[in-house]
């Protein structure tokens, strides 16, 4: 296995757990924001999840990389109109279909594999400057991002009476 191998591989696990810990949300569940909290709705940072990595992709491909989002009409089918980098109030305000942003983020993922396997390695392991020094954008902030709101998802599951993952 080489390292392009490995990255398509992780990038497919984290979306695995990712669709595991939404398995059971109901599109109520998705839509609550905890009262008192400063975190969104599990719908609003699966959205933001799923949009940032379509994003990150269509950026990376250069001038003719038109997102899924775009590209497929998803923002109106979501309530999405774009991807933003940042969960802000205006975010939080967007009604989400949780079930059409579940669709498009299987694009996402195939667009997402498609561009791991095609992708020059200089794209693949560019750097960027980070809060802690330099940061691969693919194998470093995007995967970590994914595993990270998987986390915080299941984390809102389980304020919410919910088992956060299934094992």
């Amino acid at each position: 296995m080489d390292a392009r191998d490995l990255l398509r591989s992780q990038f497919r696990f984290a979306h695995q757990f990712l669709e595991m810990a939404l398995d059971d949300v109901s599109p109520e569940t998705a839509a609550t924001r905890v009262g008192g909290a400063t975190i969104n709705s599990i719908a609003h940072i699966y959205a933001h999840a799923v949009t940032s990595e379509d994003a990150f992709v269509s950026g990376a491909k250069g001038d003719d990389g038109i997102s899924v989002l775009e590209a497929g009409g998803w923002g109106t089918k979501t309530g999405i109109p774009v991807a933003k980098p940042r969960q802000d109030e205006e975010w939080a305000k967007l009604n989400i279909d949780f079930a059409a942003t579940r669709e498009y983020a299987k694009q996402v993922y195939e667009a997402t594999d498609e561009f791991l396997a095609t992708a020059p390695e200089d794209v693949l392991f560019r750097e960027a400057d980070g809060p802690a020094g330099k940061v691969r954008i693919f194998p470093e902030i995007m995967l970590t991002h994914t595993a990270q709101h998987w986390g915080e998802i299941a984390a809102l599951k389980g304020v919410q009476g919910m088992k956060g993952l299934p094992f």
